[in-house]
């Protein structure tokens, strides 16, 4: 008995000292383990420095640095700007040939002359390049193309946006003495049959049944110069439309004027320029007066003392219903002069009513037709 109690005892004591043996080797393996395996962490944002006080103990304010300037842009090159449309473009229209070797020879110039310069009697030897203040003046143009081929700009010229010269206008130009004032001496439209047109004459101060396109302020301002010799510049420039012109002038021409002691420029058409249709010399005094009692009624200012007739006979009016006579009229020119020495010849209606049996002996005024500046007799 004593034996198996002293043997289980000894059993005892071996088994708590492998077990401790073990569990020793265990932990060991497991603080290994624990060094091997790389701890786990948790990421956090860096906190911002804390603002350093001040000395009063307020926060100090710090400037956040502004962002590093972008890149500047540089602009866009302006578009090319041309003088006219090229081949191909749905704005260009076709042009005459050149007229003669003298086009080529003067191309973009405007010549003059003290004759008319037709297509068919124009010749070098007529050209002049000085002129007296009385002598006729006629000018004739060699254009590159036709007017509507050249393209518009708007800011009188200055712009880039491109328009087209549909009207086919054109401008005339000039100034005196190189001075900065521009005046405009003549526009025109070339459409129609005349758009193609690259070469025509200007009448500067013609003479004649042409003398009817000289310009009345163009020769106020001549005969207003100083007397002595005088420069005009003259430009042609396409456009007209509002704002819109070519980037530069499409013909130039320079002429010498000479202002005589005495001497005017005249507006080449006068009263004998006009022609009678019917000669009356009883009817013709009784418009005189008519018109004279009209324009001292109306407070109007020229004297009427001419007058021609200038329809073969009187309009018969007749009522539409019945057919029965009312009244006939007739129109005349009547010469009258002002009180600051221009002339002018205007042209006027005059009416006699149909009493039932004859024509009234009065007259009346019926209307008022186109007044026109003409040289005084």
């Amino acid at each position: 008995m004593l034996k198996s109690v002293v043997l289980l005892f000894a059993c005892f004591i071996l088994f708590n000292h492998t077990h401790a043996q073990l569990g020793g080797l265990i932990k060991k393996a497991k603080d290994k383990a624990t060094e091997a395996k790389p701890e786990k962490t948790t990421k956090t944002e860096e906190p911002a420095p804390a603002t350093p006080p001040a000395g009063n103990g307020q926060p100090v304010k710090t400037e956040t640095a502004p962002p590093p300037p972008a890149a500047k842009k540089e602009p866009a090159p302006p578009a090319e700007r041309r003088l006219m449309w090229p081949e191909g473009n749905v704005n260009r229209v076709s042009s005459d040939a050149p007229s003669s070797p003298l086009h080529d020879k003067y191309v973009r110039k405007l010549v003059f002359s003290a004759q008319q310069l037709t297509p068919e009697n124009t010749k070098e030897p007529m050209f002049k390049t000085s002129f007296n203040i009385d002598e006729p003046i006629y000018a004739r143009v060699y254009l590159a193309t036709a007017v509507q081929n050249y393209i518009l700009y708007s800011g009188n010229g200055t712009g880039t946006n491109e328009w087209d010269n549909r009207e086919g206008e054109c401008s005339l130009k000039y100034t005196v003495d190189d001075k900065d004032t521009v005046y405009v001496l003549k526009n025109y439209r070339r459409k129609g049959d005349t758009r193609s047109w690259i070469t025509w004459q200007y009448f500067i101060s013609a003479r004649g049944e042409n003398a009817e396109f000289n310009e009345e302020r163009f020769v106020k301002h001549m005969n207003s110069l100083s007397d002595g010799e005088h420069t005009l510049h003259f430009k042609l420039w396409a456009g007209g439309v509002g704002d819109r012109w070519s980037i530069e002038p499409i013909a130039t021409g320079d002429i010498k004027l000479n202002k005589l002691p005495g001497k005017k420029m005249s507006l080449g058409r006068g009263w004998s320029l006009y022609k009678a249709a019917m000669t009356n010399p009883a009817i013709e005094k009784e418009m005189i007066e008519v018109m004279k009692q009209k324009a001292a009624r109306d407070g109007w200012k020229e004297t009427f003392s001419k007058v021609k007739i200038i329809d073969k006979d009187w309009y018969v009016a007749k009522s539409e219903y019945t057919g029965l006579v009312l009244y006939r009229t007739i129109n005349a020119l009547l010469y009258a002069k002002w009180p600051d020495g221009h002339c002018t010849v205007q042209e006027f209606n005059f009416k006699q009513e149909w009493n039932g049996n004859a024509w009234s002996k009065i007259l009346e005024f019926n209307g008022v037709g186109d007044q026109t500046v003409i040289d005084c007799e």
